[in-house]
């Protein structure tokens, strides 16, 4: 998985696993991967716009950084974004779920 949320300690941490771009090759002859620790938070928040023959999800991040994000979006957009917000109560799969598979994203709002 590319990018996934674990969840630890009463925060979500979002995590990237990239390709170094430094060209390193493992013993496998492949590009090594890189994880990076992208954000901590206790809430996540998946901006998306509700069409009326589908739902498409915009992007995710921290709670707070996402209500900016749907601000700023929603003055100069006329596809107005709505937030949801997942609280520790959410397992770290479903968030992981959520942000990769819309129409299951669906189910949850």
């Amino acid at each position: 998985m590319a990018t996934y949320y674990t969840q630890e300690g009463g925060q979500f941490h979002f995590h990237d696993d990239l390709v170094n771009t430094e060209g390193v090759l493992g013993q496998d002859g492949q590009p090594m991967r890189e994880e990076k620790l992208v954000h901590s938070s206790k809430e996540v928040g998946i901006a998306y716009c509700q069409f009326p023959d589908r739902m498409h999800v915009f992007t995710h991040g921290t709670a707070d950084g996402m209500k900016k994000w749907v601000e700023a979006h929603n003055a100069h957009s006329p596809h107005k974004a709505i937030l949801k917000v997942f609280g520790q109560n959410t397992p770290a799969e479903t968030l992981n779920k959520a942000i990769v598979d819309f129409e299951f994203f669906a189910t949850l709002v």
